[in-house]
């Protein structure tokens, strides 16, 4: 990726202000719990690639938290339990092949300026990770909101469920389970949504088929 570092840090306090950060840290503990947790056995060395803040690593139960994204931009509460790794390409050599149980990765693949790019760090994905390990990616999809998925200035590439299954199959991946209609766009969807009525919703999916415009594709090695 391209060095743009603080032009990027710049962009991700604009869009997550810092008095978000606690309705974030909830939000994501309720989809940890209610859902990824039991998609990443405790015993597993688990990467979180674009980790932001740390949300989402940071409540996750693993025996191993990697965090890797362009600089530390780690919440205090996090950085105690979480490896951090700045990386401003996408060459992982600091992780052996097949060392790796899991990747998440969530809201990150459409900021490549190029698909070449996506193509290079998946293969990398499936280098690190072990046999039948998974990579979890939750993503904004363009096919269910085209007008707003432009809105964001470092969304350089355009990105479906069904593109990102062909981009899997393409590295080598299979396709264990793709969630078309997931998440809302958004925590700040037309729903304003707080923990108890996200634990509803992650808990019925027929919800999820009448607002999730975020998709989630899980690949295997």
């Amino acid at each position: 990726m391209t060095d743009n570092s603080h032009s990027n840090k710049d962009i991700y306090n604009f869009r997550f202000p810092t008095e978000t950060d606690r309705l974030r840290h909830i939000l994501w503990g309720v989809l940890v719990k209610g859902f990824f947790q039991d998609l990443i056995p405790v015993s597993s060395v688990l990467v979180d690639f674009g980790c932001g803040r740390g949300e989402f690593l940071g409540q996750v139960i693993a025996k191993r938290k990697i965090g890797i994204d362009r600089e530390n931009l780690l919440l205090d509460r996090y950085v105690d339990q979480i490896e951090f790794v700045a990386s401003q390409n996408n060459n992982w050599d600091f992780l052996k092949e097949n060392s790796v149980d899991v990747i998440f990765a969530s809201n990150v693949f459409e900021h490549f300026e190029s698909k070449q790019e996506l193509d290079q760090v998946l293969l990398e994905m499936r280098r690190v990770l072990r046999q039948k390990g998974r990579l979890i990616v939750l993503t904004p999809n363009i096919r269910l909101e085209p007008r707003r998925y432009w809105d964001y200035y470092d969304h350089h590439i355009a990105l479906s469920e069904r593109s990102i299954q062909e981009a899997l199959v393409k590295a080598g991946f299979g396709v264990e389970r793709t969630i078309s209609r997931f998440l809302p766009w958004s925590s700040e969807s037309r729903v304003p949504f707080g923990s108890a009525l996200l634990w509803i919703y992650i808990r019925m999916p027929i919800f999820w088929k009448l607002i999730g415009k975020q998709s989630l594709i899980i690949g295997a090695k």
